[in-house]
């Protein structure tokens, strides 16, 4: 693999911008002494539930409904009945009747079951070639760096000059450490990275051959890798906004990442290579239909089974109360 092309001013800013776009897909979640109630998945709120649900399937193996077991449980042990699954697959404009409520219900469950990411991480693929935890040390590589960085209260160490970011924290205390996780032959290509994140991630987009919209969507996905972390870089990225000193955390923890991926994906052969380039692709959340629709009928039975049974439970809690009296 050839090294990262040279930057343009042009070319940095519009890459840049695409991992803003990944950024902000990331609620501001963290701390939680500073916030209350904030909606997880805050950072997809243009978007409708089933596509927002499905969107997050594909990008990290999570979604807003419950395991399709949860269902099947639920069912099972008689929770959900016949008449649940009837009205809501009716809600949905789905008829069950003629060929029975339970096959059919089944099926969806069935269809269902064993969803993952679509998009591959060259990480993920090195540790499981090499049989050692490099992505677990790599995450908590990353922890550690971002307990020091922002720590105010316990720490012994200093973060260096008031001003530096998270990226050049890590350029200079945390590259090094990336080195030695790394094959040997892999360790003098860092010497070349950019103490910057913006002509840092231009750079790797180059030299990972990736457009703006690839940038937005395989940034998103390596910030769901250390998804506590990210969010508690949006939080002080949201409150230095709105005291009007914009900080830019997120991207610097996305870039990270990103030049995580540019390494480990040299160290793998070009079969490999190509197979999780393939799974970059963009993905439309318009065109992403619902997760699947069979799933969302049995979360709307669950919710009427449980309004049933509160319901069996109030009238029966008012018929006591009245032969009470």
């Amino acid at each position: 693999m050839t090294a990262p092309a040279p930057v343009t001013g042009t070319d940095t800013r519009a890459i840049s911008a695409a991992l803003a776009g990944a950024a902000e897909r990331i609620a501001p979640v963290w701390p939680l002494d500073r916030w209350i109630a904030v909606n997880p998945w805050w950072g997809l709120r243009q978007q409708a539930m089933p596509q927002a649900s499905r969107l997050l399937q594909k990008q990290g193996s999570v979604g807003l409904l419950m395991p399709p077991e949860f269902y099947r449980d639920a069912w099972q042990s008689g929770r959900i009945e016949a008449t649940d699954i009837d009205a809501a697959a009716r809600e949905a404009g789905v008829e069950v009747s003629d060929v029975g409520v339970e096959s059919r219900a089944m099926s969806w469950l069935d269809c269902a079951q064993g969803a993952d990411a679509s998009i591959m991480s060259a990480v993920a693929t090195l540790t499981e070639a090499g049989g050692d935890a490099l992505e677990q040390r790599l995450r908590e590589q990353l922890g550690a760096l971002c307990a020091q960085f922002f720590d105010q209260r316990q720490a012994r160490w200093k973060k260096g000059n008031s001003g530096e970011t998270l990226f050049g924290y890590w350029h200079r205390s945390g590259l090094p450490v990336l080195m030695g996780l790394l094959p040997r032959n892999l360790r003098t290509k860092t010497k070349a990275i950019p103490d910057q994140w913006p002509e840092a991630s231009r750079e790797m987009a180059a030299a990972l051959n990736l457009t703006e919209s690839q940038v937005t969507h395989l940034g998103h996905h390596l910030l769901l890798k250390l998804l506590g972390w990210a969010s508690w870089c949006r939080g002080e990225d949201w409150r230095a906004g709105l005291a009007g000193a914009p900080t830019e955390h997120t991207q610097s923890l996305a870039c990270i990442w990103l030049i995580s991926e540019w390494l480990a994906l040299q160290a793998l052969p070009e079969r490999d290579q190509s197979r999780i380039r393939a799974s970059w692709q963009p993905v439309d959340p318009i065109t992403l239909g619902v997760q699947p629709e069979g799933l969302w009928i049995w979360q709307r039975a669950y919710e009427h089974a449980w309004q049933r049974r509160f319901f069996a439970d109030l009238n029966n809690g008012a018929g006591l109360n009245a032969t009470k009296t």
